[in-house]
Parts: C-alpha cells; structure tokens; sequence
C-alpha cells in the first residue's frame, strides 16, 4: 500500500485543524452561507471568522460569491473540494469521547 507522505497530512491539518474551522464546516454542510449567520450561530469573533473563511477560501474548500440581489454581503460556498470533505468530518462530528 503507497503511504501518504506526511505533507499532505501537515497541510490539511494547517487548514482544519482548529475547532472554530470545523464549526465553520459544520454549519457550512447546514446551508450556513453567510458571514452574519455564522458569527450569529457560533459566536466566533468577527476577526477570527475573517481569517477561517478566508484560510478555507484560500485553501480551495469554500468559494466566495456576491449575489447579484445583494451585492455587498457575499456568500460563501463549499467547492468540490470541501464537499469531499463530508466523508472525513461526518464521523469526526458523530464520534463522541465518553
């Protein structure tokens, strides 16, 4: 079996790797689009849910759009790439230290 090279594991972990990331991405599987929402909903500092959306955009796993009927508050979706993420997080969200 080919091994992972531990670079890729280093990458992923430099973008997902914290716990407002994953609630990010949570709410993001949810139909969470906007930056209000988000910071409504997970209480995130604004200045930190900046950063995440932008590391997650960045990174290729959310996609930033500006809907024509309101131009000023953009939207943010998961790409292909952060869909493929569903497999990976699905059983981190389900697993539960007991």
């Amino acid at each position: 079996m080919d091994r992972i090279p531990a670079s890729s594991a280093l990458r992923s972990l430099k973008v997902l790797g914290d716990a407002w990331t994953l609630r990010v991405l949570r709410d993001a599987f949810r139909g969470t689009r906007r930056f209000g929402v988000w910071h409504r909903n997970i209480g995130l500092p604004r200045a930190v849910l900046s950063d995440r959306l932008g590391k997650l955009t960045d990174a290729g796993v959310l996609r930033k759009w500006a809907p024509e009927d309101a131009p000023g508050r953009p939207e943010y979706w998961l790409t292909e790439c952060g869909l493929d993420l569903w497999t990976v997080l699905l059983p981190m969200w389900a697993w539960e230290v007991k």
